[in-house]
């Protein structure tokens, strides 16, 4: 599952990374396969490579993927990369889905 989800992520990242709207990756056909795989496997591996090396796509699979039901944090926090990026990690602990051990200092941005 791993391998599939990281195709597919890279392949969206790719062949959008000069786009400046997120429109753009939502609509992407990779995209729109990975929202189709097994909610909880994907969640989980998209998790894992937040972790390991996070970047914009893999925040806006997480929110297609999850939906109402992903991660929240306060509107000043929109935009503010690092910060949501934390934010889904606490989430995907309490959840569950996460098992790597965050700092508790930085686990609340």
């Amino acid at each position: 599952m791993r391998e599939k989800v990281q195709a597919l992520v890279d392949k969206v990242y790719e062949d959008t990374m000069f786009q400046s709207s997120p429109r753009v990756q939502i609509e992407h056909p990779a995209m729109k396969e990975l929202v189709l795989l097994p909610k909880t496997d994907v969640t989980e591996v998209l998790l894992e490579m937040l972790d390991t090396d996070p970047n914009w796509t893999i925040l806006i699979a997480l929110r297609e993927i999850q939906g109402d039901d992903g991660a929240e944090w306060p509107e000043d926090d929109n935009g503010r990369f690092e910060n949501m990026v934390k934010h889904w990690l606490v989430w995907g602990q309490r959840q569950g889905l996460f098992s790597a051990l965050l700092d508790t200092d930085e686990a609340e941005p």
